[in-house]
């Protein structure tokens, strides 16, 4: 069965209770049935008790703050009470919990020990409680009286109790101030607290609450009141432990464990003067905090003996799991584990209470159907639901990798209900900002830290070049440096989205799985850099930011064979570009192709650095260039750029113009926005990657009379072929996108003109040439006499290792760094062959065959 949560926002901070009929759909239906099996085996022992030492009534529903312990035990607690009210009455009436049919449950009320503020102990305030509810009846003149012998038996079994508990708190002096047999007579009496407070529940349930089976304790935030869990456990252990009592726990196991041994800690005068002062402010700034602490963490050992830190930890856990069994110990679940489709309710039970629509989502483009005046989002678990719910909200594309959850999302019922808490505030995407912010503040070092507090004050136009330069500096921890021609840019202008995807991509294909902090801040940075450029208006002043999204870092498409040519990206070498653009029959043919290119010209290696803008240079007189498919996603939107570049006045013989300017204004809104998304875009790139393999394999590329690949049929069957299934991909993940795959590639203006020209035979012919021409400029490449002497000397002096004749992996990791490292630093070279060494790390034998196969590029000149 589906789980389904049911968030009201109107009433997030109260304890959410679920009925008996909704157990089997709730996210924490296997903790219910794993307590009502519990509550049926404390039952049965309690019917049949014969003072059995392995007897024991305690179930615990345990957790993290926020995950639902209140919530859960107390519908449970309620469920029990009444049970055979018709929103109960189902789910008693299962089988396997038949036994309870005829049984019946009391509770006086649910018990917080976080607000004891005097000495009182856990069991003056049950007897406390179950006499006020009792008295209150005896005042109550609306409700029928008890019948007065059965009050009279009543107040005389609590006065017993009562005068058992007070001769138990009489210091040992006052007792013997007494006469001899009195002094025996109140000794006894406090021995027998236990049977007394025994009769009187038994009495209290006979008399008070008509004859029913069981009396619930309930203790609520039973571990917050550090210094007084002990002792309140041994209430429970002394008397509480008996027939016809079932107590309830709600509390999180490591505090609850923490303050045992504190307790014990302090009975050793092994634990010097010292060891309270280093523990004093931890443990009080971890109790505000609702933070656990573990006593062998938190204060100088080197002057403690460490067994005795061990026994004291062991006897704490031994303490506790007596007193608590393991399979008593109801762990709640994480929001985000199971299965099955978890379905969110967001609103009022009976009616939004004034809260619209529009306020909880936006009024234009809503995706999630409106059941019943209540709005329901649906995922396969809490991650795909947030990152649905974000997009509702703000149009922010929030990624969900199958191999890990997104450390960003709250895991617990209380940190969902803040979270989706936000949308209750005017503007939800700043109010999201400050969310991600809070979190990097809260949970990242401060190297990290001080990275967002630059971003924070840095406009749209210098943001891209700060977030290099930050990342420049803590490259050593990240495993970036193979992109150092990146990191290092001086020139804002110069600096695109495609160089922080670079940076993103680089980082997925790198990253420590074991580094918490460093996973966390790059989760976080990518959503942070997601939402400050959503905010960007295609115009003049900031285009050189989003002119591209693609990079060279990035690959995508296998590389063609036997040449090695790359299709996705590469520069254009010894081709006189002019030359080739006048030949193109038309300017609509000229503008189409333009779409192609990025750069213009010779592409310095570190034009980032430089204060000139190689994105915006005329196709005069170059005869070098930048060209990559990829680029058609972003060209699209600067016209004006292409025109001026191609020295094009006459727009009106460019219909395609029009045709784009329509396109973006309808369709490529939606989809301009998602690929300016970082996120959005690697994801594409990815899967766009493993399609067109799948393409390549399966469909004979079309090929020229010498068995050369035809580049402009093969990029057309990428763009027409694997795309779309790409996009369908994606609208299948991601089905809250609306993406509709076929339109988003067939009305595309660029792939839709793409498609003319392959159905026309002469222009056909034309571009095949061109496209050709470009695709094989990159094979003009030459290297130095030194740059291929190095290469031969290379093969030869590391022939062993590219042979695998006996050597480790280390030790060809070892020489691999020495081989780059024979080019000079800040080379072309240098940077290929580091880059393959540092991926050697994550795919060893691949990486050393690609080395192998450079170097000798390399030596054939």
């Amino acid at each position: 069965m589906d789980k389904e949560l049911w968030i009201n926002l109107n009433e997030e901070y109260k304890i959410k209770i679920e009925k008996g009929n909704e157990f089997e759909s709730s996210i924490f239906s296997d903790i219910y049935n794993a307590a009502l099996n519990n509550v049926i085996e404390i039952a049965k022992q309690s019917d049949i008790y014969q003072e059995q030492e392995d007897f024991n009534n305690i179930i615990a529903f345990t957790g993290d703050r926020g995950k639902g312990k209140s919530s859960s035990m107390n519908s449970l607690i309620d469920s029990l009470i009444y049970k055979h009210n018709i929103e109960n009455e189902i789910f008693f009436n299962k089988q396997e919990y038949s036994y309870l049919k005829n049984k019946s449950f009391a509770e006086i009320g649910v018990i917080d020990p976080s607000l004891f503020r005097g000495d009182e102990t856990l069991f003056e305030i049950i007897i406390a409680k179950m006499f006020q509810k009792f008295q209150n009846k005896l005042k109550d003149e609306k409700r029928e009286s008890i019948n007065h012998d059965e009050k009279r038996t009543l107040i005389k079994l609590f006065q017993n109790t009562f005068q058992a508990l007070q001769t138990i708190n009489l210091s040992r002096k006052d007792i013997y101030k007494k006469e001899s047999i009195e002094a025996l007579s109140e000794l006894a009496t406090s021995n027998n607290l236990k049977e007394s407070f025994k009769h009187l529940v038994a009495n209290y349930l006979k008399y008070f609450e008509s004859n029913k089976d069981y009396l619930i304790i309930a203790i609520d935030d039973f571990d917050l009141n550090f210094g007084k869990s002990f002792f309140m456990l041994e209430d429970i252990r002394q008397f509480l432990i008996q027939p016809k009592i079932i107590i309830f726990l709600a509390c999180q196991t490591n505090q609850l464990n923490d303050s045992i041994s504190n307790y014990i800690a302090q009975q050793y005068d092994a634990l010097s003067n010292l060891y309270y002062r280093q523990r004093e402010l931890k443990i009080q700034n971890n109790i505000e905090n609702y933070r656990s602490i573990n006593i062998s963490q938190n204060f100088e050992t080197q002057n403690l003996n460490k067994s005795l830190l061990n026994k004291i930890n062991v006897s704490a856990s031994k303490y506790i799991e007596k007193l608590i069994p393991v399979h008593r110990n109801l762990e709640l679940p994480e929001l985000y584990l199971g299965r099955n489709k978890l379905h969110v309710y967001i609103g009022d039970e009976s009616k939004l209470n004034n809260l619209k629509l529009k306020d909880t989502c936006k009024a234009i483009e809503i995706k999630t159907p409106l059941i019943e005046n209540k709005i329901l989002l649906e995922a396969d678990n809490l991650s795909h639901l947030l990152a649905e719910f974000i997009y509702l909200k703000s149009n922010i594309f929030i990624d969900n990798p199958e191999n890990k959850y997104n450390l960003i999302f709250p895991k617990t019922l209380r940190g969902l209900v803040e979270f989706l808490s936000l949308s209750k505030k005017k503007n939800f995407k700043i109010e999201f900002k400050k969310y991600i912010l809070n979190i990097s503040n809260y949970n990242l070092p401060n190297k990290y830290q001080e990275i967002f507090t630059l971003l924070e004050s840095q406009n749209l136009e210098t943001l891209n070049i700060t977030i290099l330069n930050c990342i420049r500096k803590i490259r050593n921890n990240l495993g970036l440096s193979s992109i150092d021609n990146i990191l290092s840019a001086k020139n804002y202008k110069n600096v695109t989205i495609g160089d922080i995807n670079a940076i993103f991509f680089n980082l997925s294909h790198f990253i420590d799985y074991s580094n918490r902090d460093m996973i966390l801040f790059v989760e976080l940075l990518k959503i942070y850099y997601s939402i400050r450029i959503s905010d960007i208006i295609f115009n003049q002043k900031i285009e050189y930011i989003t002119l591209f999204y693609y990079s060279e870092q990035i690959n995508c498409f296998q590389n063609s064979s036997p040449k090695k040519r790359r299709r996705d990206y590469f520069e254009i070498e010894n081709l006189n570009l002019k030359e080739l653009f006048d030949k193109l029959p038309s300017n609509q043919d000229k503008y189409w192709f333009a779409n192609f290119f990025i750069i213009y010209g010779k592409l310095q290696k570190r034009y980032r650095e430089e204060w000139s803008n190689p994105f915006i240079k005329p196709i005069q007189n170059v005869t070098n260039g930048v060209f990559s498919p990829f680029a058609i996603f972003n060209r699209t939107l600067y016209p004006k750029l292409i025109l001026d570049q191609l020295n094009i006045s006459n727009i009106d013989s460019i219909e395609l113009i029009s045709e784009i300017d329509e396109w973006n204004k309808k369709n490529g809104a939606q989809i301009n926005l998602l690929l300016r998304n970082s996120m959005f875009y690697l994801e594409v790139i990815e899967l766009f990657n493993m399609e067109a393999r799948s393409e390549f394999k399966s469909e004979a590329i079309n090929k020229d009379q010498y068995g050369n690949e035809l580049y402009l049929d093969l990029l057309y069957s990428y763009f027409s072929n694997s795309l779309p299934r790409v996009l369908r991909t994606i609208s299948q993940k991601y089905s809250f996108l609306n993406i509709q795959p076929d339109i988003w590639v067939e009305t595309n203006p660029i792939i839709k003109y793409w498609k003319r020209i392959m159905e026309d035979k002469y222009k056909r012919e034309i571009f095949t040439k061109c496209f050709n021409q470009v695709y094989e400029s990159q094979d003009q490449k030459t290297y130095t006499k030194d740059e291929i002497g190095t290469a031969k000397m290379l093969l030869k002096k590391y022939y062993d290792y590219f042979n695998g004749n006996n050597k480790t992996q280390l030790g060809t990791k070892q020489a691999m760094n020495r081989l780059y490292q024979s080019f000079t630093e800040g080379n072309e070279l240098f940077t290929i062959f580091q880059r393959l060494r540092e991926e050697m790390d994550f795919s060893f034998q691949d990486s050393l065959r690609k080395i192998e196969s450079k170097l000798q590029e390399i030596a054939n000149g």
